[in-house]
């Protein structure tokens, strides 16, 4: 085989390989990938997957029942019911938390500038931009 074969073939086996990921991580996407709220809000990640009104993990409890023999229609349409209207408490209430949580995070701020100086509080906001996305480590009692 020449060199120009040879890079032809390696170029398009890389070209295959990256073409293949990009197909497979958009066709799995809606399974595994993380959503924001469709109300724009700060909410927490959700799963694409979804059945109706309900979040995956509803969806998952009801497919787990309809195998229970004695599991009816109606007992469905009813947990149906109860985990959408749930689902929009729950929902509020993670905004109002989020809302609090930063509500303190822009306090704290506020009180380490009444401490820092202007240069100070600058090497401060940047350490804090620099550790967003890093794991953090796992805190116990």
């Amino acid at each position: 085989m020449t060199n120009t074969a040879t890079r032809f073939w390696v170029a398009a086996f890389v070209v295959l390989v990256f073409v293949s990921g990009v197909s497979i991580g958009l066709g799995l996407d809606p399974w595994m990938g993380a959503r924001a709220p469709a109300d724009g809000s700060r909410g927490p990640a959700r799963s694409g997957f979804r059945t109706g009104s309900m979040g995956p993990v509803s969806a998952r409890i009801i497919g787990r029942l309809q195998g229970e023999p004695d599991f009816t229609t109606e007992q469905r349409e009813r947990l149906e019911e109860l985990f959408a209207e749930r689902q929009g408490r729950f929902l509020q209430f993670n905004r109002d938390m989020r809302e609090r949580f930063e509500a303190e995070q822009a306090s704290l701020r506020n009180d380490v500038a009444a401490i820092l100086t202007p240069a100070q509080m600058e090497s401060f906001e940047t350490a804090r931009r620099e550790g967003r996305g890093r794991p953090r480590p796992m805190r116990g009692p």
